[in-house]
């Protein structure tokens, strides 16, 4: 199924993206790592629920605006942001955590692993990610249906670019625009 597909039986996503004013490229200042609890993996990991209770004390203990707390999953890699899926660029290679480390499986996650894969031939690695990894990292963004794609400006003393999140937030608008006029 091609991206212009996957939109096309989803008109739910472009009404989202509608609604939230197409796909922001916003910033999120920094990352810090919420550790206090450790995200179990099991087979309800992958889905959104109400008993979340580990997305609301990481925001708890996040009282800093743009800030976006990271969990950790029970193996200690990275997982995913309280609300948002997590991707880093390196060395023209992005890298986002598998389904089988514990993060949930979200619709812009799909749609960005989608688009890269099919348009722009970007090799996306779903793998399993370490702290240390994202002080090696070129850039860093976070997604979110509601608020799209969010580039971090940092992680404790490293900064990165928004070169790439910028472009792909461009073209994703425009893929939406395109299907909005038909």
């Amino acid at each position: 199924m091609t991206l212009y597909q996957f939109l096309i039986e989803n008109k739910n996503i472009i009404k989202t993206l509608q609604s939230a004013g197409m796909l922001p490229c916003k910033v999120t200042n920094h990352l810090e790592i919420y550790n206090d609890i450790l995200k179990p993996i099991n087979i309800l990991s992958p889905f959104k629920n109400a008993f979340s209770l580990i997305h609301v004390l990481a925001g708890l203990y996040n009282t800093r605006a743009n800030f976006e707390s990271v969990l950790l999953n029970e193996r200690k890699n990275i997982c995913e942001g309280i609300s948002s899926n997590i991707f880093i660029l390196k060395d023209d290679i992005l890298y986002t955590p598998s389904l089988d480390q514990g993060c949930v499986g979200g619709i812009m996650r799909l749609v960005i692993i989608n688009f890269l894969s099919e348009i722009s031939k970007k090799e996306v690695i779903e793998t399993s990610i370490s702290t240390d990894f994202l002080k090696k990292a070129d850039e860093i963004f976070l997604t979110n249906t509601i608020q799209g794609i969010r580039w971090v400006l940092g992680f404790e003393e490293k900064r990165y670019y928004n070169t790439f999140s910028k472009l792909l937030t461009q073209h994703l608008n425009e893929i939406v625009r395109a299907n909005l006029k038909n």
